[in-house]
This record gives C-alpha cells, sequence and structure tokens, in this order.
C-alpha cells in the first residue's frame, strides 16, 4: 500500500506508542502514490517541507540518506549514492519538532499501513553528510561488522566487446544478512583475465578488450569467486549501400534506391534545396532500414534555422499512414533543434520509450557534416557534428531494424503533422552498413561531400572576429563555394595557405590561427588561397579605453565609495568586519548600491576581492538591473526585465550574463564554478570597439565573449544595483565576505589584470604597471614572457650590472601569443643579464 513509512518521528494526537493524526512529524515514505516523499512539520502537516523524488523500487537494497544544512536552509535526499531531490528553503529543524515521543521505524503517526520490507542498517550524524561522503557510503555498503558471511559473489559485465573497447566490471555480494552489495572498490578485491591478450583488466575492474577471441574475466574476493566468458569480436568494415549525392535528382547512385522529390524540393548546384514550407522533402523508398543493425548515417546540410523541431531526417511509420503525417508509431529521427539542442531519437514502440542522444543546437547558415554511427554489439550510439563526438549514448538498444518495415522514409519531413519542413539545403545523404570509426569520420569530415563531385571552386570565404584587442587571438574559418556544393570548410584542407599583410599588426600561423601582435592600433589584411582562387579581409587592431577608477568600496567601516562619491547601503544583516562586508546569505544580506550607477559605461571593467563559502546555486556575486516589481529594491523575476549579473556556481560553472531585454536575449561568458573557502580576485573586462569581454580569476583568463553587443548603458535605468543579491526572488543571498569592489570605465588588459592581482585589494596599483616577467628554459633555449600591455617595453641585455653595464635591445623582436610577448634566446650565448625598458 502507499504512504507506508520507512521512518516517522514525532507525536499525533494519540497517546504514546498509539497511531491517531500527526501533530508534529518528519517521516519518509517511499511512495504515497505519487513518488517518494520526506515532509517535515512543526505544528501540523498543513504547514509541511517536502522533498519529492521519483518512488522507491521495490525488491532491492537501497542506500537513502536525507541531509539538512541548517545556515543553508537546505534539505537534500539521495538514492543509491545520487541526489534525487533538494529543497534551499527547508526552515524547519528536527530541533523544531520539540520532544517526540513516537519515534519509529516502519510505523506511521496515521493508522497508515507498516512498512512492507527489510532494514539493514539505520544511521543519524550530527551534522549533514557531503555528497562525496553519501557516494562513498553507498560504494562501501552497510557496515561490514554486520553483514555476516560473505555467501557467493555475481560478476556484472557486458560479454561482448570491439576490440580497444572499455568497460567496467561490477561485483555484487551476497552476504548472510543482507544482499545486493555492490563491492567493486572493496579491499581485498582481486580481478583477473584468462588471456591478457585478449581482455585485459586493472586492480579496479576497468576492462580492455584487445585482439579478437574468447576469454574468462573473474573476480575473487574473501575465498569466493566469479567468472564470466567475454568475446572481443572484430567489428566487420563499413560499406557505403546508398548514396543520394544530389547532381540533378535524388537518385541513389550506388543501390538504386531512388528517392522523390515532392512539392517545392528542387535541385540546384549538387544540393537539394528545402523551403520548409510544406511539402518540401525528400521521399526515399519504403523499407530502407528493415535489415540494419550496425549502421551509420552521413549527411551534409545546411540548416537556414525557423522554428523547432524540424527534421534533418526522419524514418518511420505514422498513425496516418503511407506518405501521410500523423503521429509517429515508430521512427528514427534528427532535430537540428528540439528548442533546447539537437536530438536524434530512435522508438520501435511509440516516443514514451524512445531512445535519445542529445547535444548542442546546430548552429544555422552552415554547412554541417553530421554522421550518426551505431555498433549494435556494443549497444552504443554516436552522434558527430564537423567530425567531433557530440553525444554519446552507450546504453541504445533498438536498432533500426526494430522498426520493423518503414513506410514513411523522409529527408527533411516528420511523422508528426504538427512540425515544419527543414529549411535548409542537403548536399549529400548517405548510408552504410557497418560502424564507421572515429577516425573514418574525422576523415570524411575533412574531405568534405565527395571531392570528385564538387566541380570547380568558384569563390572562397574568410571568416573571423573582424575587431581584435591587443594580444588576443582567434581561429579564422575558410569555407569555399564549389560548383555543385557550397559553403564547404575548408579551413584544415591541404593546400591552403594563409598570408598576413602587416605582420607587426597581425601575425596568422599556417593552421588560420590569427594573433593581434601590435600593442597599438591600426589595420591589416589577411588573405587565404587555394586552387588559384583567394579571399581577402581586413582585421581592426583596437587599442583598449584605459582604465580610470570610477568607484571604489573598500568596506572599511561602512559601504562608502571613496573614488566617486556613490555611497551604498548595507542591508539585513550585513555587517563590516576586519575591512569586509560580511554576507550571511540569509536574506536580506547585501549591499545597496544607487540607482544609474552604469549608465553612461559602455568599455568597463567590474573588479572584486572575496571569498565564497558555498552554498545554493545561482548565488550572486553582483546583480546590476530591474525586475517586474514596481516598487524599488524588491526582488521578482528579471526574465522580461535587465540585468547584468555574475554567479560563482549556476550548477554547471561560473556565469556572467547581461541582458537589456530579457533574459531570452543575454549574451553570456562561462568559466569553471569559484572554488569555495579561499579569496578570490575576479575581473570582467569589456572593449565595446571590439565586442570582447572577458573573465579573470586570479589573474588567469577563464572565459571569452568575442560577439558581445550588450553593454551596460544598454541596460538603461538600473535601480536595483545589488552586491550579493538577485534580481530573481528564488535565488539565495550571496554567503560569503568582499573586501573590496570596484568600477572603471575602459578595459583592462592581461598586463592590469596580473598587476591588481599582485597589488591586492588594499593598494592602487600605478597607472602603467610593471609587468611581470616569465622565464621558461627549454631545450637550449630561454624562453622570456612579458604580458601585453597599453605600454610598449622592450628587453635588454647586458653583460655586467653596475656603471660598466651597456644595455642595449635583444634583437629579433618578440612573438606575441596569448596576451603574451616572448622572446626565445639560446642558452649557447654568453652569460647576460636581461631588463624591460619602457
Amino acid at each position: 500500500p502507499v504512504w507506508q513509512r520507512i521512518w516517522d518521528f514525532g507525536n499525533n494526537d494519540n497517546t504514546e506508542d498509539l497511531q491517531g493524526i500527526g501533530t508534529q512529524s518528519i517521516f519518509l515514505t517511499p511512495n504515497n502514490g505519487g513518488g517518494m516523499v520526506l515532509s517535515i512539520f512543526t505544528n501540523g502537516i498543513a504547514g509541511q517541507q517536502v522533498l519529492t523524488a521519483p518512488a522507491l523500487p521495490s525488491g532491492g537494497l537501497h542506500q537513502i540518506v536525507w541531509t539538512y544544512d541548517a545556515p543553508s536552509k537546505t534539505g537534500k535526499l539521495y538514492q543509491d549514492g545520487v541526489q534525487v531531490a533538494a529543497n534551499t528553503n527547508m526552515t524547519h529543524t528536527l530541533a523544531s519538532l520539540g520532544s517526540t515521543m513516537n519515534n519509529w521505524l516502519g510505523h506511521s503517526q496515521y493508522p497508515d499501513a507498516d512498512f512492507d520490507g527489510s532494514i539493514a542498517e539505520f544511521r543519524i550524524y550530527d551534522g549533514a553528510l557531503s555528497a562525496a561522503d553519501v557516494a562513498a557510503h553507498y560504494e562501501t555498503g552497510p557496515d561490514p561488522s554486520g553483514r555476516g558471511e560473505l555467501l557467493a559473489l555475481q560478476l556484472v559485465v557486458r560479454n561482448a566487446m570491439r576490440p580497444g573497447a572499455v568497460q567496467q566490471a561490477q561485483v555484487l555480494a551476497e552476504f548472510q544478512n543482507v544482499s545486493g552489495i555492490d563491492v567493486t572498490a572493496e579491499a581485498g578485491l582481486v580481478f583477473e583475465s584468462g588471456d591478457s591478450n585478449i581482455l585485459s583488466v586493472n586492480a579496479a575492474g576497468l576492462v580492455t578488450a584487445g585482439t579478437g577471441g574468447s576469454t574468462a574475466l573473474t573476480a575473487r574476493l574473501a575465498g569466493k569467486s566469479a567468472t564470466e566468458t567475454v568475446q572481443v569480436i572484430p567489428a566487420e568494415p563499413a560499406v557505403m549501400i546508398h548514396r543520394y549525392p544530389f547532381a540533378t535528382d535524388a537518385s541513389d547512385s550506388i543501390g538504386g534506391a531512388h528517392g522523390q522529390l515532392v512539392g517545392d524540393a528542387m535541385i540546384d548546384r549538387g544540393e537539394v534545396i528545402l523551403s520548409g514550407t510544406k511539402p518540401s522533402y525528400v521521399n526515399l523508398p519504403n523499407g530502407l532500414f528493415s535489415s540494419l543493425t550496425n549502421v551509420t548515417i552521413e549527411t551534409w546540410a545546411n540548416w537556414k534555422g525557423g522554428g523547432a523541431w524540424q527534421r534533418l531526417f526522419d524514418f518511420g511509420n505514422s498513425s496516418a499512414g503511407e506518405d501521410v503525417q500523423g503521429a509517429a508509431d515508430q521512427s528514427f529521427f534528427l532535430t537540428p533543434n528540439n528548442g533546447g539542442g539537437t536530438w536524434l531519437s530512435i522508438f520501435p514502440a511509440g516516443i514514451g520509450g524512445q531512445q535519445a542522444i542529445g547535444a548542442a543546437a546546430i548552429g544555422p547558415n552552415s554547412l554541417r557534416h553530421i554522421v550518426f554511427t551505431y555498433d549494435a554489439l556494443a549497444a552504443v550510439g554516436i552522434l558527430y557534428v564537423d567530425g567531433t563526438p557530440v553525444g554519446t549514448n552507450a546504453n541504445m538498444t533498438y536498432t533500426l531494424a526494430d522498426l520493423g518495415p518503414t513506410s514513411n522514409n523522409w529527408l527533411g519531413h516528420s511523422q508528426y503533422v504538427q512540425d515544419a519542413d527543414f529549411n535548409g539545403s542537403i548536399s549529400e545523404f548517405r548510408i552504410y552498413n557497418g560502424t564507421l570509426a572515429p577516425s573514418e569520420v574525422a576523415t570524411n569530415h575533412s574531405v568534405g561531400p565527395d571531392p570528385s563531385g564538387r566541380g570547380a571552386l568558384l569563390s572562397l570565404a574568410l571568416r573571423g572576429q573582424e575587431t581584435m584587442l591587443p594580444g588576443l587571438g582567434q581561429q579564422l574559418q575558410v569555407e569555399g563555394d564549389f560548383e555543385n556544393v557550397v559553403g564547404v570548410n575548408l579551413t584544415s584542407e591541404s593546400g591552403v595557405t594563409f598570408e598576413s599583410a602587416s605582420p607587426s599588426l597581425f601575425s596568422v600561423s599556417a593552421t588560420g590561427f590569427l594573433n593581434a601582435a601590435g600593442a597599438g592600433s591600426g589595420q591589416g589584411d589577411v588573405t587565404v588561397r587555394y586552387l588559384g582562387r583567394s579571399a581577402t579581409r581586413s582585421f581592426q587592431l583596437v587599442p583598449p579605453a584605459p582604465p580610470v577608477l570610477r568607484h571604489r568600496y573598500s568596506f572599511t567601516i561602512d559601504a562608502s565609495d571613496s573614488a566617486g562619491g556613490a555611497s551604498g547601503t548595507l542591508m539585513g544583516d550585513a555587517a563590516i568586519e576586519d575591512g569586509q562586508v560580511i554576507l550571511s546569505g540569509n536574506k536580506p544580506s547585501y549591499v545597496n548600491l544607487p540607482n544609474n550607477l552604469f549608465m553612461n559605461l559602455t568599455d568597463v571593467t567590474l573588479e572584486i576581492w572575496l571569498t565564497w563559502q558555498g552554498g545554493p546555486v545561482w548565488q550572486r556575486i553582483w546583480d546590476f538591473g530591474n525586475n517586474n516589481q514596481p516598487e524599488e529594491d524588491a526582488q521578482g523575476d528579471a526574465s522580461f526585465s535587465q540585468s547584468i549579473f555574475l554567479t560563482p556556481n549556476n550548477g554547471g560553472g561560473m556565469v556572467f550574463s547581461i541582458f537589456p531585454n530579457g533574459i531570452a536575449n543575454q549574451q553570456v561568458v562561462t568559466g569553471p564554478a569559484l572554488t569555495a573557502g579561499a579569496e578570490h580576485h575576479i575581473v570582467w573586462t569589456y572593449s565595446a570597439a571590439a565586442k570582447t569581454a572577458r573573465l579573470f580569476v586570479d589573474g588567469a583568463q577563464v572565459g571569452i565573449n568575442t560577439a558581445m553587443t550588450h553593454t551596460l548603458a544598454s541596460l538603461g535605468s538600473t535601480v536595483n544595483n545589488w552586491l550579493g543579491h538577485s534580481q530573481y526572488v528564488w535565488d539565495a543571498d550571496f554567503a560569503g565576505s568582499i573586501s573590496e569592489f570596484r568600477v572603471y570605465s575602459g578595459t583592462f588588459l592581461d598586463a592590469d589584470v596580473e598587476a591588481h592581482r599582485d597589488a591586492g585589494p588594499d593598494v592602487l596599483p600605478p597607472a602603467t604597471p610593471a609587468p611581470r616577467v616569465t622565464f621558461r628554459r627549454g631545450s637550449n633555449v630561454l624562453a622570456v614572457s612579458w604580458p601585453v600591455g597599453p605600454s610598449s617595453f622592450s628587453l635588454e641585455s647586458s653583460t655586467q650590472l653596475g656603471t660598466g653595464a651597456a644595455w642595449s635591445e635583444v634583437g629579433g623582436g618578440p612573438v606575441t601569443l596569448n596576451g603574451r610577448n616572448e622572446i626565445t634566446i639560446p642558452t649557447s650565448d654568453s652569460a647576460r643579464y636581461f631588463r624591460l625598458k619602457h
């Protein structure tokens, strides 16, 4: 029955040791009819605070952990070592239950059924276990001293592998008092392979397939063993069985399974053009995939954008029958964007049982090489874009043959009537019987649609960010239009050459990496050449506006601005202590800065020294903007307002975001999540002319966006300019301390960031900081480097110091790469002293 209790600690309206109606309780039920629920209430269930998760599966041993951290008001629920639920606003504590006299395992305060099952161990800790502790306890299992004698082992492993494939073996143990315990990481467990040439296994149970053959894999522990036979089976070479080059029609040049152009689909220069206006697609023959298990689907396509759920391909059957859209009964499809990303899906019996691969959305208006490979033996599907794996499903058991006879095999058309047709072009579509290897996919990407079918090269295009800051670099892209196919990526093609007309401003490598080598301003052309064609693009070197300090908050006694007079206000329990503002994370706890602090800033730098104490995601280091609340200084929802914010961790990393007209149009810079418990120096700096925003942590660049067009001035009037507080009401306040916050008009370069990091929060470095020089010894050379800055320095040397010193500039000049100047000096030269001269 539902509502059984794993535990229920509290009181009810009856006398002690009797069930009734709960008055105070913390309970956990494995299934309330909708899922597993943990509930705590101090004055009747109407005021309960809960954590919900999927219902606990029956029939197996499970580890369940509930942790609670009072300072962050966060309760977490774990199942089998994995967090399944969290509540970041849980204010009820066990202590707030008061005196409890009905503390039961398996019994409810209410007249619910008792728990039907077994409990191997129950523990209570003073303090919240970390996620790592929970995972470690799950791996260990119930206390070994209570397990009893080891009765048997079970070795869990896939019994067939491809050469070079890797899998993790798992060992489960049955003890006298408990079963199903994972002992894979248990001390004393030993793995053995019957033939290390066929199969190798390390001490942790990681199995690697070698040459073809069959051998035994054994696990031993405490006198017990378990053995499984594993076959290593080489894959058959992939053979192309259908090829649609779209030279003049939808003919299959290899397999004879010719397609038909439907609606306004048309052939133009070796591509099929699909308008996106129904009907506009290619109809391939019925039953094209009925015998395929191992398979590769390969295509070159240019998506022009538009609505979500368009289909690049969709092979299957619809509820409306042959050649008619409806709802999908069986389908294998790929959409370039389902609203969240690229999505490949296969289902032989309704979409509810689909197996899928997701990846980042494929960008529009560029020819992309898209490949799906599937190995039935390994049950692995891999999605590639432009030769690189972007998504993998390592437990994909459905094959194309499982779809059965398919009568709607469409390029650019969906089984679902509500989906738009594909808007774009397809240059080539191929089907292989077998699985292409990653190296084969990469080779095909480099070659592009079959060169023999490209025709003559008509033109080249050179693409890249036209404005650059000194010391920064970018990878240029080369695209070619041929007689029969357009938009082919030729960047890495053999024979492509690059040349800079102004190497003192812009240097370019043989592979097309462009570096802004100069320190001043100027314009330079870069030319690419291939097969007698060329393309030239002009690049602008834009020196940043020199930084000028506008606001400085040192938090010595309050939130005064010692530079600009725009003093802030401490809110809630925010307090000054030892030259820092202490923010507890308990709302309200933040610094309120004056309105319209950033209205006229375009080139800008924000600099802060802080210590984050961790806690819930989406806390704000700063958030300057507005939200949907009419009153100033109130949190709400900024989804359709304006904001520039920085969060130390959004659950995936540190994120800087700016949006002047709703978060749907945000532009971001991302980096690794900020580490908690240590002071960090963080700098965000922006150049409007170069459209470049950079994020630094402790002197090192961790993120960059070279296409950022939003400026602080574009936010307009801002009335909620907060340190440690979010425009969104559901986000927690910042938990930690801030030593200093500064706002500059102008843009920092690497030398500025390094100088400020070295000086620390209490000192303003000079306007022209001395650069930090780095020496790196290589094979017979000494590399001397220093950061590019707004002021130029030259490297000089002398054989002695003092009054007899004769300093001269080291010849050759520096090479600039990744924001640093570098000169390489042979170590065979005589001993010398070096200095930087401004």
